[in-house]
């Protein structure tokens, strides 16, 4: 099961700077449970998950125009991950004795995003934009610092030409 909501606030100060907050929530759960027979078609229980992961995100950015052709954003995402696990096995398929608990946890970590990016606009119709992201995910006391470059080309109102590069990293859902 999925389920997912959030609010969004935008405010103008002036004709070159915004502001945009938001307070999201989202939760994914799985519940399996599998049974199998046994040599005297008895049914046993083979493998039973029991997991959710859910996420409440604030996230802050601003937008300022410096000048006609030159725009900075700059923003902080704070998520809150909680999760909780329950899954157990049998450790040997075929023999049904072993049939115990894996793994029974729960808990919740942080992961904190910072960006900022400049998009400079050449000529009317070509775009020159460069960043750079980073992450601290608390669980492992991992960061991460990743460079973004692109730029693109409006060959007319229908039709663009991009190329972009960036490292772009995310956490695995905490299973």
């Amino acid at each position: 099961m999925v389920s997912a909501f959030g609010i969004n606030h935008k405010k103008y100060a002036g004709n070159s700077t915004s502001f945009s907050t938001s307070i999201a929530f989202s939760n994914v759960k799985d519940e399996f449970d599998f049974i199998r027979l046994d040599n005297e078609m008895v049914e046993r229980p083979y493998l039973n998950i029991d997991e959710s992961n859910s996420k409440i995100t604030f996230s802050h950015n601003t937008s300022y125009q410096i000048n006609p052709k030159l725009n900075l954003k700059a923003g902080l995402n704070v998520n809150s991950i909680l999760f909780d696990m329950d899954i157990s096995s049998n450790k040997e398929p075929e023999d049904f004795t072993t049939y115990s608990e894996v793994v029974k946890t729960k808990g919740n970590t942080f992961l904190i995003e910072g960006y900022a990016n400049m998009h400079y606009l050449l000529k009317k119709n070509i775009v020159f934009s460069f960043g750079l992201h980073s992450n601290y995910f608390f669980l492992n006391n991992d960061f991460s610092l990743e460079p973004r470059i692109s730029t693109k080309w409006s060959i007319n109102e229908k039709h663009s030409l991009s190329l972009r590069y960036g490292n772009h990293s995310q956490i695995e859902p905490l299973k």
